[in-house]
């Protein structure tokens, strides 16, 4: 009788309820696909989307050389998070929804929440491989800015930057490790951009990493490749990529810092930078492997206070392509005479040397963006139709 009576007073209600041919019923929310009712709902690109209003990506290659404007990503507003779909992969539902579409989807975020993505990003993600030498698991997906949805044009834009001031991006062992990027790991077996061996390899560097239990970081493979350095830490160590393993530095006094007597000194400097390892190739050191450090970027900078101040005229101010000097002398690590200790991971540097490079040409793309296309792009650049965001 309980069970007859709630049907008599459900069923008038949903026979009241009235669906168009645009609407999709989601979570018990009537969602309209009409245009008139996503202008209604769209936020403006000033305003922070809700994350019903969150862009989903579906791209079918990460490939520099394939890119299709299908594969085009823009966020008209503010986002924490993009959901990643293969294009390609087969789905036995038509919910769009992240928890119960049985196609997998990867996520694409700036970094820890309550970062966003800004208002007006566009571009590809695609996978990068650096032309020095280097392991084959170097490789890393990163995201290419861009103010044309053309291909064409790849090579003139400009990777996203994360906080740090390199480029935001996922190293191969991070991909290979965790589940919520097998879509990237299918499109990048697909397009034979990273074979199944390589993956393994890879899936064992992060497992090892995940042991380690310290700050994530990134990995160091080659000299000359950039990396974040905070001036003013008490204590700098680096990760190491090698060839077929992860290797961590002892952790080494700030960089920096220099002793008078038996007292360590405070770094000079505060505030951050981009640095990079640099072979010591001075006639003195013909027999030995030195490491020296140049700064690549000078990201803030600023005289630490609590530095002495008879000593400040001693000290080099911090500039581009410049050694990082300690007081007087340029930083070095003489690995064939400094106990074993403290040259683990640097190695790496110098084996990894030998390899081959993984890119052979200076550009991303092959083809360049030539005289007519870039007018043409230039041209089209105020009227370019640009993706609007998908509702789910």
């Amino acid at each position: 009788m309980r069970i007859s009576n709630v049907v008599r007073c459900i069923l008038p209600r949903l026979c009241a309820t009235r669906y168009s041919a645009g609407c999709v019923l989601r979570a018990g929310r009537v969602y309209s696909t009409s245009a008139a009712d996503k202008s209604r709902e769209s936020p403006s690109s000033t305003e922070k989307a809700s994350k019903a209003h969150y862009v989903q990506a579906s791209i079918k290659t990460l490939n520099p050389h394939y890119l299709t404007e299908a594969d085009y990503i823009h966020l008209p507003s503010e986002q924490e998070y993009v959901f990643v779909w293969d294009a390609l992969a087969r789905s036995t539902t038509v919910q769009v929804s992240a928890k119960v579409n049985r196609r997998p989807c990867a996520t694409f975020r700036p970094g820890k929440s309550p970062m966003t993505f800004p208002a007006g990003l566009a571009g590809y993600l695609y996978y990068w491989v650096p032309a020095t030498p280097a392991p084959p698991t170097a490789g890393e997906i990163r995201f290419r800015r861009m103010f044309t949805p053309s291909p064409l044009a790849f090579n003139n834009g400009q990777d996203l930057l994360s906080a740090n001031g390199l480029p935001w991006r996922l190293q191969l062992p991070t991909i290979a490790t965790f589940d919520l990027y097998q879509v990237y790991r299918d499109i990048l077996l697909r397009d034979g951009l990273v074979s199944k061996e390589t993956f393994a390899i890879a899936a064992d560097m992060g497992r090892q990493r995940k042991t380690w239990d310290v700050e994530s970081q990134g990995l160091v493979h080659s000299f000359g490749q950039p990396w974040y350095l905070d001036l003013g830490s008490k204590v700098h160590w680096w990760q190491f990529m090698g060839e077929r393993d992860l290797f961590k530095s002892a952790p080494l006094p700030n960089v920096l810092s220099f002793k008078t007597g038996d007292t360590r000194l405070p770094s000079p400097w505060l505030g951050k930078a981009l640095c990079k390892f640099v072979r010591d190739e001075h006639p003195r050191h013909e027999e030995h492997r030195v490491v020296n450090i140049k700064y690549h970027q000078i990201l803030q900078l600023q005289p630490n206070p609590e530095f002495p101040v008879e000593l400040r005229d001693i000290v080099k101010e911090p500039k581009v392509n410049t050694h990082l000097r300690r007081g007087l002398h340029p930083w070095q690590l003489d690995l064939d005479a400094c106990p074993s200790a403290l040259r683990q991971g640097f190695h790496v540097l110098f084996a990894n040397s030998r390899l081959p490079p993984l890119r052979t040409s200076r550009s991303l793309r092959s083809k360049p963006v030539g005289e007519r296309e870039h007018r043409m792009a230039e041209s089209r650049k105020p009227d370019v139709p640009l993706l609007q965001p998908r509702s789910g």
